[in-house]
């Protein structure tokens, strides 16, 4: 039988490690109603929930006590969301520069 590998990665923000558990569940129970044999998902699916929401977490964490929670200000809700959201899509944005001529990219993760 041929096992399919299913890579499941979240979304931007704040997530929770346990975030992939629903879609696994339901993957499972779809695959086991269409396939004849019974277990087939559990045979067939090899899923591996991929978690890196904590890769910046620490530091938009402190961004935020830094520039908005020590300073008082008001819609903390709103800030901490931008803060936390648009962080992660800046963090993985590719940047490019030029050695010796030769155009490199790379996503900055650190």
């Amino acid at each position: 039988m041929t096992r399919v590998a299913v890579m499941v990665i979240h979304g931007l923000g704040m997530q929770k490690e346990n975030y992939a558990d629903t879609l696994i569940s339901r993957l499972h129970k779809e695959l086991d109603q269409v396939m004849v044999l019974p277990g087939a998902a559990k045979q067939m699916l090899d899923i591996e929930p991929v978690f890196w929401a904590d890769v910046f977490e620490d530091r938009e964490e402190a961004l935020f006590q830094q520039l908005v929670s020590s300073q008082g200000l008001n819609y903390q809700v709103l800030r901490r969301f931008v803060i936390h959201y648009l962080a992660d899509a800046v963090a993985y944005q590719p940047v490019e520069w030029k050695i010796k001529g030769i155009t490199m990219m790379r996503y900055i993760i650190r």
